[in-house]
Order: structure tokens, then sequence, then C-alpha cells
């Protein structure tokens, strides 16, 4: 009888499936339409041919569990995964603060109540539920639409329902079936201007390793169904390495997506067919011609190519804008020498670009700014640690990750070496997170209150950062960052946190509008896992470059229906000696 019911059971799910399909399918279209520059490839699949292809490819999640149900700890709930973390976490930070006074210092940790409250806090895929476990790392990242979340890492594109934390089972197929490519470097962006999602890869050549495509998919319209269309559009190396001989003979790598009400911006790392870095590529697209017309864009190439080609210059992601009517999109710029030399850098780079919403956007010069002191990124230590040295997390360097701009204010944080005062200095002995706000009309009042050019420097307004202020000879590191404001001018960072006696959990920190400048208040735990991370695989110590990869980045969106919350996607180890992606809803108060 179970059989039998079994059987009536499977055939119904088939036809349903079958029936979504093609009344689905009905309404798709695929074209190739080149663009401006004859370099473009697109095509027009829905949601439902997309899980089809996974399906058929056997590569579709069929049986996902959710954390709780696989007891990932043996006790942790998935709606209360963390027993209580920010008690533990408090516990620990009385402790290692008493009588040092550090944390009520100025640029430091002020020691308060939250600046956000946690609302949805749920673990959407670890190690042991993705597509493809075995790439390591995740390099996760994520975005909050009117009604869904969407995770997407190499392993997995997942859908959820954003006021139950559930999976919706919308999106669940990994990302090299969604782009129809080897994908690598995977982000996603939801756009609030047009109400439509943006995902973009780089495409793996088989044969070469080498990428030799940027991939960008766009939907149809805010909410994604099974009869969502999806316009996915192929550009070519050459297109995005145009001066580099023979033609698709380059490299790419680290690429990165923007959004403002003009234009999407990718902007990746360039190498020549020896391996040479030739700077940064920003592929600069007029968002109004993503409409199955032809596509309007332009390439800057060589973009801040360092010193002797080196790429340890390089890391020049685009920005996010959420003010409307923007005249520059901008790209900004760390120097990150350091990789190398060890120096301690006063500098960092902006760039403009004018017009991006026409056909004809140029690219501004280099601005300079100077800022506080700071240094490369370390690896990080964690507790649990079996191989020594060459198993501590890579944290990532100190090129900037997250910018956006709001109000024409600039916002944006990366990975330093720091002391116990918070101090970089080559005799550092932790990482933290810098953060800055820069006023881009110049205003030091962060009032936006300046005439902005496409040479105008913009005024630092305020800086912080984010460590271990103990005088503990093993503090933790605060490393992997994400930062994300509010229409209040609110903000959050939100990173991993590990040391030799601290498993690698999920924290952030937050700050209001109105709190004293340049300061955070008190971090708060996220998660609560008691798992190491020795997975691997260990790097090569022979090249100076040890340690096991970590993730090159997590993200933190706004909610585009308040604007007021932000969710943040981190990276914990989730499970033994497994990585674990943790969203969190933190709520205006």
């Amino acid at each position: 009888m179970n059989r039998i019911t079994n059987r009536i059971t499977n055939t119904i799910k088939f036809l349903i499936i079958y029936i979504t399909f093609f009344s689905c399918s009905a309404f798709v279209h695929a074209s190739t339409i080149a663009d401006t520059e004859g370099l473009v490839y697109q095509e027009t699949k829905t949601t439902a041919e997309l899980m089809q292809m996974a399906r058929m490819s056997r590569i579709e999640s069929k049986s996902y569990r959710s954390p709780a149900q696989q007891s990932l700890n043996n006790k942790n709930d998935r709606r209360n995964w963390n027993n209580d973390p920010q008690k533990v976490f408090d516990i620990w930070f009385d402790k290692q603060n008493k009588n040092t006074g550090h944390h009520n210092e100025a640029k430091k940790i002020v020691r308060s109540s939250p600046a956000q409250t946690v609302g949805l806090n749920f673990t959407a895929a670890t190690l042991g539920n993705v597509l493809d476990p075995l790439v390591i790392p995740p390099n996760l990242n994520g975005s909050v639409g009117s009604t869904q979340y969407v995770l997407m890492t190499y392993g997995i594109i997942r859908s959820f329902d954003k006021t139950t934390g559930l999976p919706d089972g919308i999106l669940n197929l990994d990302a090299s079936t969604f782009f129809g490519v080897s994908a690598d470097d995977v982000r996603i962006d939801y756009d609030r201007f047009s109400q439509r999602w943006f995902m973009s890869c780089e495409g793996i050549n088989a044969t070469t390793g080498n990428v030799s495509t940027i991939v960008l998919a766009v939907s149809q319209g805010a909410v994604i169904t099974d009869c969502s269309s999806w316009t996915i559009y192929t550009f070519s190396n050459a297109k995005m390495i145009p001066q580099i001989r023979p033609l698709g003979s380059g490299d790419l790598d680290y690429q990165q997506l923007a959004i403002d009400q003009n234009a999407v911006y990718i902007s990746a790392d360039t190498f020549d067919q020896n391996g040479n870095f030739h700077g940064t590529s920003t592929l600069v697209i007029q968002k109004s011609s993503l409409n199955g017309g032809p596509v309007v864009s332009k390439v800057f190439f060589g973009i801040l190519p360092g010193p002797s080609q080196n790429l340890a210059s390089g890391f020049t992601p685009p920005a996010d804008n959420f003010d409307t009517n923007p005249t520059y999109g901008y790209i900004v710029n760390a120097t990150n020498n350091s990789y190398l030399s060890g120096n301690i850098y006063k500098t960092v780079f902006l760039y403009r670009i004018s017009n991006p919403g026409s056909s004809s956007p140029s690219l501004g010069s280099q601005v300079t700014i100077q800022v506080p002191p700071y240094t490369d990124s370390a690896n990080a230590p964690y507790k649990g640690n079996l191989f020594g040295a060459s198993a501590f997390l890579q944290t990532g360097g100190c090129n900037f990750v997250a910018p956006h701009v709001r109000n024409r204010q600039l916002y944006v944080c990366h990975n330093i070496q720091v002391n116990n005062g918070g101090v970089a200095t080559r005799q550092a002995d932790r990482v933290g997170i810098r953060w800055y706000q820069f006023d881009l009309t110049g205003d030091p009042t962060g009032n936006g209150g300046g005439t902005e050019t496409v040479t105008t420097v913009p005024a630092l307004v305020q800086w912080g950062t984010l460590y271990d202020p103990t005088a503990s000879t093993t503090p933790n590191f605060y490393f992997n960052p994400s930062i994300m404001t509010n229409k209040n001018g609110d903000l959050a960072i939100g990173c991993t946190i590990s040391g030799a006696h601290t498993y690698p959990n999920v924290v952030y920190a937050g700050r209001q509008q109105a709190d004293a400048p340049n300061t955070l208040r008190t971090p708060v735990a996220i998660t609560n896992s008691s798992n190491p991370y020795n997975f691997g695989p260990f790097e090569n110590p022979s090249n100076g470059n040890i340690g096991q990869r970590w993730g090159d980045l997590s993200s933190m969106s706004s909610e585009p229906v308040n604007d007021l919350d932000i969710w943040a996607t981190q990276e914990f180890a989730a499970v033994y000696n497994g990585w674990g992606v943790q969203v969190t809803q933190l709520q205006s108060v």
C-alpha cells in the first residue's frame, strides 16, 4: 500500500513539475544580441527551466534539511541556534576587559546596549547541505528583496521566505547550473530602484583554468517565482581585458558587483597569459539597456595597476549607491602592498565615473585620501587547531570590502593588524576591522554640504576600529567583515571572530547616528558554535601564503521595504571541521 501511495505521490509531484516547467517555458525566448561593442551574448530562461536543468543533471538537493533537522551540535535549535550566545560573549567580554579601560576609549568599543536587535537568525547552509560541498571556501554573500532573502555561494543558490527564514523551494541549485558556466566568485545584489535581482559570476574555461567570461543574470521582477524569467548576459574575456594580446588570452579574478539608480558596475582584477597583474577592469553597464535589447556598456581597463604591475595593489571594488539621481559612480582602493613589504600606509584611493547611465561614461583621475595608519591583515588562530600556523584562517588582506554610498557619504571597511590599543604597528599581534565614513562632497561635518566634482577630495568624517582591547598574548581576531547603514544613519559591521581560545563564530557591532563619533557599541554574538575548522586545504608554506582559505568576503544588505533593518550574511564553523553560513536580521531600535 505504501509503495502505491509513494508512486501516486511521486507521479503527482512529477506532473506538477512538468506542468510548471512547460507553462512557464511558454513565455520564454532566447536570443543572441550583441551589445554596442559586439561582445555580449544573452539568453532568457525561467526559474523553472533552471531548476529542471538541475534536476536532470542530478545536482539539485532533493533532501535539503534545516540545521535543526540535522542536529549539527545535537542540541541546537534552528531558531535558537546560539543557546543565548550574547550571555556567553558578555561573560568573556567583562572578564577580558576588567581593569583595562580600553573599551571606553575613543574610536574603540563602547560598553553599551546593542545598536540593533537580532530578529530572524538562521543557518542558511553548511558544508553538509550544499550541492558542491568540496568547493572551499564558500565565498558567501546574500541579499534581501521585497519578500525573499537569497543566499549565494559556490555550492548553492538558495531562496528563503524572509518572514520565516525557511527555504521557499523556489531557488535551490548550484551556481554553475544557474549561470550555465563553471562559476567562480559569485555575487548577488537586489536593486531597489528597478526592483530586480542581479547576480554575477566568473565563468571558468575548463581547458585553461582561466576566466573566459563574466556572466550577469537579471530577474524579471522583485519576487522570484517558478515562472520568473532571467536574462543572462555573458561578457567575454576580450571585452573585459581589451588591451591584452592576443584577445581572450588574459585572466580575471575577484569580480565585484555594485548597482546604483543608473548603472551596474562589475570590477575584476586582470592578468596577462604569464600571470602578470595589469590592474582592475571596471565594466559600466547602462541599467536601462538591460531589457532584452542591445546592451550599452563600457570597460575601463588598467585602473591602479600598482608598482611593478603587482597584484598587492589590486582589489578595487565598485560601490553600491542608495541615493537617487547620483552624478557619479565610485570605485575605491586601499593600498595593499604590505603583502610584500610590511609597510604602514596612510592613504586610500577613489575614482569617480561620470555619466554612468549614459552611452559614454568617463573615468576620472585618481583621488588620494589621507586616513589613519593601517597595515595588511594576518592569518587568524582558532580554538581546536591541530596543525599550527599552517592551519590559521586566512583573513583576506587589507583590501576594501562592502563600499556603499548613502546621503553622499561613502562607507567602507577592511581588515588591518593592530595592537591592544587599536593602533596599526609593525608589532601588531591581532587583526581588527577598520571602518570609515567619507563625505564625498568634502564636507567634514558629514552633511553633504560641499560641492562635488570629479576631483573633489572626500572628507574623512569619522572612523573606528573593531578589535580585541585586552593585553592577552592570545587575543581574538575580527576579520572577513562587511558594513551597512540604514536610512537613519545607523551602522552595523558583521564579521567572523576567532582566537586561540575562541572557535570561529559570528559577531556584529553597531552604532546609531546619535552615538559619539568614531565609536562602536559592544559586539554582539550571533553564533556560539563549539567546532574547530581543521578542514584544509592548507596553502603551500614555501610561497609564504600559509593558512586555510576562509573566504574572501561576507555581506550585509539593507532591507528595501523599511530601509531600517540590516541583513548580515557571515561565515562560522557550524559543524566539526566544516563551515556554515549564518543569516541575521538586525532590526532597528
